[in-house]
């Protein structure tokens, strides 16, 4: 893989992990234990009602925490820094810098991330979105959530890589996804997703 394409596979993954910040920070505080216990069974976190989920998201030490999250998006805008304008790059880190654990800024942040993208690339702003929508669509199946509108966002996105060539083998997985909507089908999506990023820009 060469080194623009691990830079706009970096964009898909800040987009990813941007949106997984959204989500979380509009479902603390934990106040329900079935909530919070279905929530932890969904991701794997050794949590098991409302009180012990809300300790480890505020515990730097744990890797699902906002501390630790951020640290990952702050790496991958490190990782994409020479895609963006300067000015974007560090209006982006400091919106970074000031969501860490404030669940307003954390909002902000995804709010102001399109509009500060839109001044870039068309292909930055569609690496984006594609990594924002697929998380989505990835939380939503893991809590056994209605998955419809993420569909209806992604597909025309897929036509998009479709239609610049070489992103076939993707086209088709998504075709089995939406057939299916299962989590085995959205696993091999993105298993396809990683070998189309290889593949197209090797």
């Amino acid at each position: 893989m060469n080194m623009r394409s691990s830079k706009i596979e970096s964009v898909y993954w800040f987009g990813r992990h941007l949106y997984r910040m959204h989500y979380l920070s509009h479902q603390v505080p934990f106040q329900q234990n079935d909530k919070a216990l279905n929530f932890s069974r969904a991701f794997c976190l050794p949590a098991f009602d409302a009180s012990s989920l809300n300790d480890l998201l505020y515990d730097h030490k744990q890797p699902f925490s906002f501390y630790k999250q951020f640290q990952v998006i702050k790496r991958d805008l490190v990782d994409i820094k020479g895609l963006l304008s300067q000015q974007t790059f560090q209006q982006l880190s400091e919106l970074a810098n000031q969501a860490t654990e404030n669940t307003v800024k954390i909002s902000q942040l995804i709010n102001e991330s399109k509009i500060i993208l839109e001044k870039e690339s068309h292909e930055i702003l569609l690496f984006y979105r594609l990594g924002k929508h697929i998380e989505r669509l990835d939380i939503q199946l893991k809590l056994g959530m209605s998955v419809s509108n993420s569909v209806t966002s992604i597909a025309p996105m897929i036509q998009l890589l479709h239609a610049r060539g070489g992103w076939g083998s993707l086209s088709e997985a998504w075709l089995k996804f939406k057939k299916f909507s299962d989590m085995n089908h959205f696993y091999h999506f993105n298993d396809q997703m990683q070998c189309a990023f290889e593949v197209n820009h090797s």
